[in-house]
Formats: structure tokens, sequence, C-alpha cells
């Protein structure tokens, strides 16, 4: 027989940043913001990415205001990361990602289990990633 799998929902309030490095370019960043869940046994047909919108809130500062929602679908809490990334799109399409690339937070989502059903804000530090070619210093605060 197939297995049951239990879906969570995991519901993010993508609040603000704050202090983020200026892009590659010397300027403020245009910055959104992409969420996605990661897990060691992924299960197809679910929903695990978002990104934030552009919106002039977020436009040309290094202390962008999302307040934006999303619900992610976790199936299997103990062994999933939610990685949130932030991103700079003045950067060209063609750019090299660590161009582009202004930090990230990388969650565990099993620690979030005994808050279940409770709103929880907390304050992250941004940080530079393994993933991502060289960066230049990567700064900054996110709110969620």
């Amino acid at each position: 027989g197939q297995e049951m799998t239990w879906i969570d929902r995991l519901t993010v309030h993508i609040n603000e940043a704050k202090g983020l490095t200026c892009s590659s370019h010397g300027s403020n960043p245009d910055c959104v913001l992409s969420l996605q869940l990661l897990s060691k046994n992924p299960v197809p047909g679910l929903n695990v990415t978002f990104e934030t919108s552009l919106t002039p809130n977020c436009r040309n500062t290094v202390d962008p205001k999302f307040n934006e929602m999303c619900m992610l679908d976790v199936a299997n809490a103990a062994d999933s990361q939610l990685q949130v990334v932030l991103w700079d799109r003045t950067a060209p399409a063609d750019a090299p990602r660590e161009q582009s690339f202004l930090g990230e937070v990388l969650l565990n989502i099993g620690k979030l289990e005994p808050y279940a059903g409770r709103e929880i804000e907390q304050i992250f530090d941004v940080r530079k990633s393994n993933w991502v070619g060289p960066t230049k210093a990567i700064s900054g605060k996110l709110f969620l």
C-alpha cells in the first residue's frame, strides 16, 4: 500500500530586511526574496517555492520592506530546511549568480515544530553561501 504523507502548512510572513550589502556596481539593490523548502525526501506536487514581488518599497534600498505572506507545504518537517535567498534584480539577467546574490538564511523546519499553530517572529543574520561563487562581504538582518 501507499504510505500516507501528512502535509503541514508553513505560513511565512516576510517582513523586511535591514542593512543589506550594496549591489556589485555600488548602487542600492532592487531586492526580491525567494523561499524554497529543501527536503531530503521531496514529495512531488507540493508548493515549496515562493518569490516576493518587486514593489517600490524594495527598489533602490538596502532596507527593503516586503510585507508579504506565503504558505508552503511541508511533508517531512524533521528533514526539511527553509532556504531564504535575497537577490538583487538590478543585476543583468545573464550575470553570474554571485553578482545578484545578497545573502541567505537557512532555517531548520524541525525546530519550528514545538511552535506549531503559534506565530513566532525572529530576526536572522543574512549569511554567505557555499553554492554561490566568491561574493563580496554579505551583511544584513532578515525579519520573518
